[in-house]
């Protein structure tokens, strides 16, 4: 998954990148939109100046002082006008468009009221700054390729100036397992250091945890077992010693049990507690032969419930698993069955899949497994196998598939 994500330092190099040319179209455009408006201002002041000059001297009644017939042609309503000019009756300023041809006019009232006149540049003569715009152009054409190579230098910089302090930080990430030696927190900025700083304590304190672990692994592995096995075989030695009463025939049974459990437990918690199981400690058992022995159990504890138990076997399984999860499995999955069963318990198995369900009464309903469902759960994900548990309206069934072997 973490392949498919994009990577931040590309993203950094991208956002510079655009920023840069952003800035550099901006530059462009901005020189480009001033000229056309300075055109615009330049050919309405020009306009604006020959008309003021024609209608001063019509007001005045001396000489009529005519704009410059060689940049300007004026139309009034007794001298006939181009057909394209009739649409224009509101005075003003205009552009209009013939052919390739862009003509700039100005429209005004006549001083006595008597209608419209028209100052209209001449073809081409209001193109007077295209010599202007060409060499603008140029210039900022040059300029900004020029500052576009500049700001693309400066992003690839900076790009790599944020970026670098992120590759050594991600560097440092492989040295984060507790059996790889310390990396040094060496960043020059403060945030990247504390960054570095956490993840160095973060490392100690995974690397204490895994000691405690293993401490623990190894004090139980002996200090847990030896007494264990001292309990299990003085209590064999005196279950074959003849003079007890039954009760205490029955408590003595009690301490055997109660030793074996404690054994499966400890063998089980050891093997969880690693990060892989040798395969010493794997077996083939017999999934039919364990269910058997874990009835006969269950069924002895319970001996005067009226409990009906349905086994429907379809062909045994034989899985490949250390021995202590297979029945520490099937003790927690048989007994809870026993504790909350009403009037029946069906284990059905299958070529791949075991089920065992029940019937309770729902004023009977409790709150499950405890800490059996956690032990339960961690076993089927250490293996590979699936776990389903269903409560139904009147009926619970728990479900385990086996990987074919």
């Amino acid at each position: 998954m973490s392949a498919k994500r994009p990577r931040l330092v590309k993203q950094l190099y991208l956002v510079f990148a655009t920023l840069a040319l952003g800035f550099t179209l901006l530059i462009w455009s901005v020189p480009v939109f001033v000229e056309d408006q300075m055109e615009v201002i330049s050919l309405h002041h020009w306009l604006d100046t020959e008309a003021k000059g024609y209608t001063r001297s019509l007001a005045q009644g001396g000489p009529v002082m005519y704009p410059d017939s060689a940049e300007f042609e004026i139309y009034w309503q007794y001298k006939e006008k181009p057909d394209w000019l009739n649409a224009y009756t509101v005075p003003g300023f205009y552009e209009h468009q013939l052919g390739s041809d862009d003509r700039h006019f100005l429209v005004r009232n006549m001083p006595d009221d008597s209608g419209l006149f028209y100052v209209v540049f001449k073809d081409q003569a209001d193109d007077y700054l295209d010599d202007y715009e060409d060499k603008l152009q140029w210039f900022v054409s040059i300029t900004v390729l020029v500052i576009m190579v500049l700001m693309l230098l400066v992003s690839i910089y900076l790009g790599r100036f944020f970026a670098r302090p992120l590759e050594q930080m991600q560097a440092k990430v492989r040295y984060m397992a507790p059996d790889e030696p310390d990396f040094t927190v060496n960043s020059r900025y403060y945030e990247i250091n504390s960054i570095e700083q956490a993840m160095l304590d973060s490392k100690h304190r995974i690397g204490q945890y895994f000691q405690r672990e293993q401490d623990f692994s190894r004090f139980a592995s002996h200090e847990i077992r030896t007494p264990l096995m001292v309990l299990q075989g003085s209590a064999e030695l005196l279950h074959k010693t003849s003079g007890f009463s039954e009760l205490q025939r029955k408590a003595l049974n009690r301490i055997l049990v109660a030793g074996e459990d404690i054994r499966l437990l400890t063998e089980t918690f050891l093997l969880l507690g690693k990060e892989e199981i040798e395969s010493q400690f794997y077996k083939s058992v017999s999934l039919l032969k364990n269910i058997q022995a874990t009835l006969q159990t269950q069924q002895r504890l319970n001996q005067n419930s009226l409990i009906e138990v349905k086994l429907n076997v379809h062909t045994d399984i034989t899985i490949h698993a250390p021995e202590s999860f297979v029945v520490i499995t099937l003790q927690n999955i048989i007994k809870n069955a026993f504790s909350y069963a009403s009037t029946y318990i069906a284990i059905d198995m299958d070529s791949h899949c075991l089920k065992v369900s029940n019937d309770y009464l729902k004023a009977d309903q409790r709150s499950g497994y405890g800490y059996g469902l956690v032990i339960l759960e961690r076993i089927c994900e250490k293996l590979g196998w699936g776990l389903d548990i269903t409560v139904h309206e009147s009926e619970f069934l728990v479900a385990v598939q086996f990987p074919k072997q």
